[in-house]
């Protein structure tokens, strides 16, 4: 009985995927990623009316983000920190106006 011997593909366990769909993949969960810290957010203090929860609302939305942005990335902390007021910024101009009255 001979022994069949197996390539080195066939011998590992790995899965291998083309480099160009494992970029499409990484550019599309950053894209969501991306928009859901935004869009969510806004969609959550949109319906939430009390000024104390929005106010540890937001500082949560901050910190998930600081802290997003800083695993998800090799950024420096000034980058860091400018993305993050300027993450800021976008909910504190969200907040401070009256947006469920106006007409």
């Amino acid at each position: 009985m001979m022994s069949q011997r197996l390539s080195a593909h066939e011998w590992d366990k790995f899965r291998h995927f083309e480099e160009r769909r494992l970029n499409w993949l990484v550019t599309s969960l950053s894209v969501a990623l991306a928009t859901s810290l935004l869009s969510l957010p806004i969609l959550v203090l949109y319906f939430v009316k009390q000024p104390n929860a929005r106010l540890a609302l937001v500082i949560c939305f901050i910190l998930v983000f600081a802290l997003g942005l800083s695993l998800s990335t090799s950024a420096n902390r000034d980058a860091i920190f400018a993305a993050t007021a300027a993450y800021s910024a976008v909910l504190v101009v969200f907040v401070s106006g009256d947006l469920a009255n106006a007409k």
